[in-house]
């Protein structure tokens, strides 16, 4: 019996993919479903645009944004101020993602008068 393998390498919009070929629309519905039935949204994202090009030629080649930091409600609630940020890559032909996460820290500042 063969092992069935269940990955998605694609994207969520069609503004996410930058090709000759448009993205497979069938695919991008499953994937969102996915992500709706687990509750899953991106964490906000800065840089660059795509995450993974194969890179070829100018005629084939394909850029995407299939690299992504999937967060819950819960997340959100306890790292609001979190973002995922998609650097150059390197020797990989994806996109390294650097998430940071800054908690919500209220200060209470003290104003105080000199009367002089």
């Amino acid at each position: 019996m063969g092992r069935e393998e269940n990955s998605f390498y694609v994207v969520c919009r069609s503004e996410e993919k930058l090709s000759n070929l448009p993205p497979n629309l069938e695919d991008m519905k499953s994937f969102n479903d996915c992500l709706a039935s687990c509750d899953l949204d991106d964490l906000k994202t800065t840089g660059l645009d795509y995450s993974w090009t194969n890179n070829q030629n100018a005629e084939s080649s394909v850029w995407s944004r299939i690299d992504r930091i999937l967060v819950n409600s819960c997340w959100l609630d306890t790292y609001s101020t979190s973002f995922a940020a998609l650097l150059a890559s390197g020797v990989s032909d994806h996109s390294p993602v650097l998430v940071t996460i800054f908690e919500d820290v209220k200060h209470t500042m003290r104003f105080s008068f000199l009367n002089c």
